[in-house]
């Protein structure tokens, strides 16, 4: 409260802020902010862009659409046991990107094109390139969870889940499918894993061989600067070929920007850097501050999937170049060089 109370004046004037790793968007930044007479936590934003007869619009649109319920059984896990559950925009967003991330990948790997007729979202297509790929996910909060729950969704399998304090692991079994995905994300105690659930064993009883799993994906969507060198390396050597960062500056490295252990995987295999990947949030902002757009959780779904998607693709080369373990390399340098070319337009790579 303090820290959002000395940040006032940048947040009525130019600046914006949200949820993070730990704060919620809904239940504290909200409300923190509206007891400083604060509009919305991105007031700022539309007070530094917009002239005064579409701030009162705007401003409007974004307390509508970031705390929006999802209803819609196709986009929110509603639990068939737990109905009264209900999952806002904020909740859900930033998962659901990261997974769209993911299956753009293997779609346009594939050579795939969604249907212009079609869902909008690769998770809500579908398609035959996802089928069956194992997917390890570090974190089980709101984004680990939405995003191993979309996966699931879009017909891909969890082959381990590294939380905090508990884990998962399927090296006794089938993966999870997209039953226990459910059972284990409405199951959660706050943000973290329940150690009652089935299959669930400490950290220090599994770290060691979650490390060691061969799966195709990976996303790490704890907390920034978790993963180090040898982990990464042991996973590759196991057969990985893509990661997909949930988290802001997922490796251990000082650096934000592709420090060297970032560089040394997207040298190896395929690396969607956090800003295309858990970008969903940020663009929910910047959708909502447009004018004449529909406010439902379709819409602003579909257009985070787009962004995302669009994101992927432009960053993948028609012909691309593979690496012995079969990813696509260079991702992440393609997406920095891009986004600075947009930023700096007379930047030249």
């Amino acid at each position: 409260r303090r820290w959002y109370k000395a940040l006032d004046p940048l947040l009525k004037n130019y600046y914006g802020t949200g949820g993070d790793l730990n704060v919620d968007e809904i239940h504290e930044v909200i409300p923190y902010t509206l007891a400083n007479d604060l509009q919305h936590p991105q007031q700022g934003v539309v007070q530094g862009h917009f002239g005064r007869s579409l701030r009162e619009m705007r401003i409007a649109q974004l307390r509508e659409g970031v705390s929006l319920p999802v209803h819609d059984r196709e986009l929110s896990p509603l639990h068939p046991l737990a109905p009264q559950r209900t999952y806002t925009v904020a909740d859900l967003i930033t998962g659901w990107g990261v997974a769209e991330s993911i299956l753009s990948y293997y779609a346009h790997r594939a050579g795939a094109v969604l249907p212009v007729d079609g869902e909008g979202s690769w998770i809500l297509q579908g398609h035959s390139a996802f089928e069956g790929r194992k997917v390890l996910i570090q974190g089980w909060g709101n984004v680990a969870a939405t995003t191993a729950y979309y996966l699931c969704y879009a017909g891909m399998r969890i082959q381990g889940i590294l939380d905090r304090d508990y884990g998962w692991l399927a090296t006794s079994g089938e993966p999870m499918d997209l039953a226990q995905c459910l059972s284990m994300l409405q199951g959660r105690l706050g943000n973290a894993m329940n150690p009652d659930q089935e299959g669930v064993e400490p950290r220090q009883a599994m770290e060691a061989r979650f490390w060691q799993q061969k799966a195709d994906v990976f996303v790490p969507a704890a907390a920034s600067r978790l993963v180090t060198l040898d982990q990464i390396n042991s996973l590759m050597d196991h057969g990985l070929e893509l990661v997909s960062s949930g988290a802001n500056v997922p490796f251990a490295d000082p650096e934000i920007f592709m420090g060297p252990i970032s560089k040394a995987v997207d040298e190896r295999i395929a690396l969607i850097p956090d800003f295309v990947a858990n970008c969903g949030m940020a663009r929910v902002f910047g959708y909502l501050m447009q004018e004449n757009i529909p406010v439902n959780s379709r819409a602003i779904f579909k257009d985070v999937a787009t962004i995302v998607r669009d994101a992927v693709g432009s960053c993948m080369p028609a012909v691309p170049s593979h690496s012995s373990e079969g990813g696509m390399t260079s991702l992440s340098v393609r997406a920095y060089a891009k986004a600075l070319d947009q930023l700096m337009p007379s930047f030249k790579s």
